[in-house]
């Protein structure tokens, strides 16, 4: 049977799509060049042609999902009509939002990305997201001084650290989803995400309550469906 013949930027996309989902379900380390050139039906030189090697494959795929996430975001800061605080809460919504839109699928991949098996993926995707939202977050710390809702010490550099207790936020509820799923009651959790927000509040020197990470609620049958 004949190859089909795509243009290079077809064949490259295709090649990203199919190993996101070989990396999504069976793993980064467990994923083989093969298994993805026999999905596809090329030949090894079609993908060495595009990518020199699978990691950096994974590292084409990181760019590809920040751009993808920078799409969404970029507006958002770019509004002059927005205030901080509204720029912070509509970050943190877009990203509540594509987890409701994708609950079965990140169900899905959960279990699979916190395996071992997966840990150079966690990494490079932690490192690339934190280069790419941090200079975000500078941004709306610095509008939100001029306005007078946040007192930062350091505004340079909190950006990063807002970073990296958003995604320690994100990691704890991911596991808990995976190793304590209808273990804890939902107050419990509440509480957790409660003493992120004050935190955050603390760390801006915002009013109390100003920040609320995201609407969790709708999250609530997550961790409390039988």
């Amino acid at each position: 049977m004949a190859r089909t013949v795509k243009n290079a930027d077809a064949r490259q996309t295709e090649i990203l799509d199919t190993a996101q989902i070989f990396f999504y379900t069976k793993g980064y380390d467990n994923t083989a060049v093969r298994d993805i050139i026999n999905d596809i039906g090329i030949a090894k030189g079609t993908f060495y042609h595009h990518f020199n090697s699978k990691e950096e494959l994974l590292d084409a795929l990181i760019d590809r999902l920040m751009e993808q996430a920078l799409a969404i975001l970029e507006p958002i800061l770019d509004d002059n009509q927005l205030t901080a605080l509204e720029k912070l809460h509509l970050f943190f919504g877009e990203v509540g939002n594509l987890k409701i839109e994708n609950e079965s699928f990140i169900r899905t991949l959960l279990p699979i990305l916190y395996e071992d098996s997966n840990i150079l993926m966690r990494e490079k995707a932690k490192q690339s997201a934190f280069n790419m939202y941090t200079p975000l977050y500078n941004q709306i710390i610095q509008q939100g001084i001029a306005e007078g809702v946040f007192t930062v010490q350091y505004p340079n550099e909190m950006g990063g650290i807002i970073f990296q207790t958003m995604y320690f936020m994100s990691e704890t509820l991911g596991r808990l989803l995976i190793e304590n799923e209808n273990k804890q009651p939902w107050s419990s959790i509440q509480k957790k995400i409660d003493a992120y927000n004050t935190t955050l509040d603390n760390m801006l020197g915002a009013a109390p309550g100003s920040i609320q990470l995201f609407d969790f609620e709708p999250f609530q049958y997550w961790f409390e469906r039988p």
